[in-house]
């Protein structure tokens, strides 16, 4: 699953690539002799999707959606009932941490897709944040949150970060972000 990871730019992709690298001593470009990425898209901000051949002799493909929530949504209600989808991301959500979704299909031969599962990773903050923060406020900055992630991740981090709301910019691209600390510099 993680080797749709691997044309992926965004900084979770590159954390699993590098941690995958230092926990098991080898890099998911060694797995790329047994699997093929047929099909590949990044959406900004939104999330991946990788179209994978397995196993040449058998062709055995399977497609993975990484993203935010809205993003593998979409995906599943193409092929579920919304109620269905919905019941299944209230099964896996935990409101209280910060999730990135992860939708396996297989494909076996030239037959259907069947749906193997939705995997809700959660990160929480770790401590050392915390730590920058009240640096940061004890020293009299005032904090921003600038992020690529979605809204309620960004909202999660404030919340539980104590910055305040009017100073998040969620689902915002890196030509975004530059703009955005440009306005804010300006207004110093």
């Amino acid at each position: 699953m993680f080797i749709a990871t691997y044309k992926s730019n965004h900084v979770l992709s590159k954390s699993i690539n590098s941690f995958i690298k230092a926990k098991y001593g080898f890099s998911l470009y060694k797995l790329l002799k047994n699997h093929k990425i047929i099909d590949f898209k990044e959406v900004v901000s939104k999330g991946i999707f990788a179209k994978v051949n397995f196993n040449y002799s058998v062709n055995i493909e399977y497609e993975v959606y990484m993203g935010s929530k809205a993003f593998v949504f979409e995906f599943l209600k193409k092929f579920f009932d919304t109620e269905k989808v919905e019941e299944e991301f209230k099964a896996i959500s935990n409101s209280d941490c910060l999730s990135i979704y992860f939708v396996l299909f297989f494909k076996f031969g030239k037959g259907n897709l069947f749906y193997i599962g939705v995997i809700n990773y959660q990160e929480e903050i770790r401590s050392e944040v915390f730590e920058l923060i009240n640096y940061l406020r004890d020293n009299k900055k005032e904090i921003y949150i600038l992020t690529g992630g979605v809204k309620d991740s960004a909202i999660y981090l404030a919340k539980n970060l104590n910055i305040s709301l009017n100073n998040v910019f969620y689902e915002v691209n890196s030509v975004k972000k530059y703009d955005i600390l440009l306005n804010l510099k300006k207004k110093r």
